[in-house]
């Protein structure tokens, strides 16, 4: 199931698929590049990243992955920020995607019910931040 904005599910094995298109976009590395990295078909590689997967990959392959991927195996189950990333910048987007992942299940009326609270929140944040106290 994808979410919105082309987001992954944070579903099964989403959050893990997460992790490794992120280190993929940022070493710009294809798929298929992994994929022949790693000495599995393309197929295996994209259920792995789209979150297809119930579970993680063998401990072997797990290792290749973050070989290939050059990052640690903390690294890859998100126990440490990748390379380049501040812990603030994964908390902000491990957030976001949840926040687009669990707004792709909500029904219109709850969708724009939710909308309208984000609204009056930032509204708030506004009025707090300029001292005006209405």
């Amino acid at each position: 199931m994808a979410s919105a904005g082309g987001m992954r599910p944070f579903g099964a094995m989403g959050w893990f698929g997460e992790r490794l298109a992120t280190r993929q976009r940022m070493l710009g590395l294809s798929g298929a590049g992994i994929a022949r990295r790693l000495g599995v078909d393309a197929k295996t590689y994209s259920h792995l990243v789209s979150g297809r997967t119930k579970r993680l990959p063998d401990p072997e392959l797990f290792l290749r992955i973050c070989e290939a991927l050059e990052m640690t195996p903390n690294q890859a189950l998100g126990w440490e920020p990748l390379p380049g990333e501040t812990d603030v910048d994964r908390s902000r987007d491990i957030l976001t995607r949840r926040i687009a992942a669990l707004t792709a299940q909500l029904d219109d009326p709850d969708l724009a019910l939710l909308t309208r609270l984000l609204e009056v929140t930032l509204q708030h944040h506004q009025l707090a931040k300029s001292g005006d106290p209405d």
